[in-house]
């Protein structure tokens, strides 16, 4: 049996394989300048994955049956990825402000599709789990 974060692993890591592919070629279709170079695109989700990764282990093992403690690490891990998200942007286009719209482009959609997995798996993951306690 294999534990529930390598599960999240392997159906994140299809989800963002299909879900980036298909948001980078319409982005690069329909406005390429408004999308960083393929590698960069590729670096960038990549470490926003494992950033992902990590929030979520930390999310799912903080539930105890203490609904307060749960919230509290839900919000803190949210906002502390929100906060490196756009850390790393505005690193990155302070460095690199010739290509400014790209990076922002790319990373808040990278940053909307990770959310959208994460909660959907989430929310998954809490209704397993309330159904076994009931």
């Amino acid at each position: 049996m294999t534990s529930p974060i390598v599960r999240f692993a392997a159906r994140f890591t299809v989800y963002s394989i299909v879900a980036h592919s298909i948001a980078y070629t319409a982005v690069h279709e329909l406005a390429p300048s408004f999308i960083l170079a393929l590698n960069y695109y590729a670096v960038t989700a990549l470490f926003y994955f494992f950033i992902l990764l990590y929030e979520h282990k930390i999310i799912t093992s903080s539930e105890d049956g203490n609904p307060q403690k749960f919230v509290r690490n839900f919000m803190a891990a949210a906002a502390l990825k929100l906060f490196l998200y756009f850390g790393v942007l505005i690193i990155w286009v302070l460095i690199d402000s010739e290509n400014a719209a790209a990076i922002i482009v790319s990373i808040v959609i990278i940053y909307f599709l990770n959310t959208i997995f994460d909660t959907f798996h989430l929310s998954q993951h809490f209704k397993k789990r309330a159904k076994k306690a009931a």
